[in-house]
């Protein structure tokens, strides 16, 4: 196997967090579900102490509230769901379940809010999971003592209670034993781009870059699967822009246990950065599984735990941002140029597989991330402290 899972010992510290109380809203279509990487990684931090995770509910009757948005955002019910069915549903949660009132804040769906006691200190944390870099108007820095965000960027100058997080894909949570163990999977390919067609700060901005990375992609001579799943735009001139260039298409998603086994059997995975030019959930899935992530830029977005290129990933300098979501020409031409040198220098390409999955055992799993978080609240505990 490429790499080990590394247990680290709860720093002593740690043990200082007696309790973690976290903040539920069951049906809110992204609450929960964003949240759910963290809470995971909470718990199996906490197991390594004495301390207790408690998930309190924003509203009333949460068991039924959850199963009512898991039938709202059902992918198989999409089209019936937003046809009139979808607003009784919501109208029903509303009545049942209540107005949303955090303790700390106003309610954000992609901001979560969490209490840890430690001692006799209660630190208040935000745990922002969105894609965007800025800090939402509502959600006030004054009211918590720390404020992790996982998509940190580098060309933001943050306010001091504001500190970096990984990306935190839950969709994982569920496989992560079989995600490791296709460390060991045999290579078919050298290059693996499935991709769903979208980004930038609308769905449809990214487009013209995705099609463009798979246009460019297509031309490198490597042994590689290619995939484009069109979600958003002109899906039927895309689908014949392309597949006149002998690429295929889907319009359907791809399984995740197929994407993964997909993705296992190639030395090399290209991924583009996501909605906003975040780290999409997709690289927390290839560092589990020890690919060799290629992104299609240098990343824009910090962690707490560096990112280093030619180590954790490589990339192939198509540089856009949320304001221009386009490449230059020259940097898609020399694309394929670009994917051919990696595939001739396999040792580099072994060695950032390795590193992936070490980093994914040291600082990105659950776990890790759990007390990464600890970790802050600890720190910011100890900080109001008399010396």
């Amino acid at each position: 196997m490429l790499a080990l899972t590394l247990p680290t010992p709860a720093s002593s510290q740690f043990n200082r967090v007696s309790a973690v109380r976290i903040f539920s809203a069951p049906y809110d279509y992204y609450h929960d579900r964003h949240q759910a990487y963290y809470i995971a990684g909470l718990r199996e931090a906490l197991a390594q102490t004495d301390g207790a995770l408690k998930i309190c509910s924003l509203q009333r009757f949460p068991l039924v509230l959850s199963s009512l948005r898991r039938v709202r955002s059902s992918y198989r019910l999409s089209g019936l769901m937003d046809r009139g069915p979808g607003n009784v549903l919501d109208h029903v949660a509303a009545a049942m379940g209540g107005s949303i009132s955090p303790p700390f804040s106003s309610f954000h769906s992609l901001v979560g809010q969490y209490e840890f006691t430690i001692g006799a200190r209660r630190v208040k944390l935000f745990l922002d999971a969105q894609a965007r870099g800025e800090i939402p108007e509502d959600a006030n820095l004054e009211n918590c003592d720390v404020y992790a965000k996982s998509n940190y960027r580098y060309d933001v100058l943050y306010p001091s209670p504001v500190v970096p997080l990984c990306t935190g894909n839950p969709l994982i949570l569920p496989h992560l034993s079989w995600l490791r163990n296709l460390r060991d999977r045999p290579l078919d390919y050298d290059l693996c781009f499935v991709v769903r067609v979208w980004g930038g700060r609308h769905e449809d901005d990214g487009v013209e870059h995705n099609l463009r990375l798979l246009e460019a992609v297509n031309k490198a001579r490597c042994r590689k699967r290619i995939l484009a799943y069109l979600v958003a735009g002109d899906v039927d001139q895309q689908e014949s822009r392309l597949r006149a260039q002998g690429i295929p298409t889907t319009r359907e998603p791809v399984s995740l246990r197929r994407l993964w086994e997909i993705s296992a059997s190639a030395r090399m995975n290209l991924i583009r950065l996501g909605m906003h030019n975040c780290i999409p959930w997709r690289f927390v899935d290839l560092l589990a599984m020890g690919a060799c992530p290629v992104f299609d830029q240098f990343p824009q977005t910090q962690w707490a735990a560096p990112l280093d290129e030619g180590i954790h990933y490589l990339q192939l300098g198509a540089e856009t941002s949320p304001d221009e979501p386009l490449a230059s020409d020259e940097a898609y031409e020399q694309i394929p140029a670009r994917i051919e040198e990696y595939v001739r220098h396999t040792e580099l390409t072994d060695a950032v597989r390795i590193a992936a999955a070490e980093y994914f055992d040291r600082h990105a799993c659950p776990a890790a991330v759990g007390r990464r978080l600890l970790r802050y609240a600890t720190e910011a505990a100890l900080a109001d402290c008399p010396r």
